[in-house]
């Protein structure tokens, strides 16, 4: 899923923040769930930390 993601966003020639980088890395390694992940990319969204 999160190397799906990373594809996509290259195809767009998007980058990913070094934030969202360390959290997709944490998912990946289990430290926690897509649930946690989807609200760390929200709150980081809403209050404009991306």
């Amino acid at each position: 899923m999160v190397a799906d993601a990373a594809h996509s966003s290259d195809m767009e020639s998007l980058t990913a923040s070094a934030e969202y980088r360390a959290d997709a890395t944490a998912f990946v390694e289990g430290q926690f769930d897509a649930d946690e992940l989807g609200r760390r990319t929200r709150t980081r969204a809403r209050y404009g930390l991306s």
